[in-house]
C-alpha cells in the first residue's frame, strides 16, 4: 500500500501477505468417539466384538444371526482350506 505525503514523496507500508500467519491459537484436542454397537448404539467400550463384515457390536448382537451378517463364512472357509492346501487333491481313493 503506497500513502503520499505532502512533499510528494511516497512512503512504502509494509503489506501483510495473507500466508503469513497471525499469531497461533491453540488447537483444540478432537474427542475420540466412544466405541458404540453398530446395531443398537449401546456404548460397548473395550469389549466390543469386530464381526467379519467389518462392524462393531454388542455382547447381544456379536453373532451373525443376530445382525443379520453379510460376510459368506462357508466362502471364506473353502478358500482358506485351498490356500493353506494348495496340493491337497479331493478326489476319492479308488485302491488301498
Amino acid at each position: 500500500m503506497s500513502t503520499e505525503n505532502t512533499k510528494n514523496e511516497i512512503i512504502e507500508t509494509p503489506i501483510k501477505k495473507s500466508s503469513e500467519k497471525s499469531p497461533e491459537k491453540p488447537k483444540k484436542k478432537k474427542k475420540k468417539r466412544s466405541k458404540r454397537c453398530y446395531l443398537c448404539r449401546k456404548k460397548v467400550g473395550m469389549f466390543g466384538y469386530t464381526c467379519k463384515c467389518g462392524e462393531l457390536f454388542c455382547a447381544k448382537h456379536r453373532y451373525a444371526s443376530e445382525h443379520s451378517c453379510t460376510y459368506d463364512y462357508r466362502k471364506g472357509h473353502r478358500e482358506n482350506l485351498l490356500k493353506n492346501n494348495p496340493d491337497a487333491n479331493f478326489d476319492k481313493v479308488l485302491e488301498i
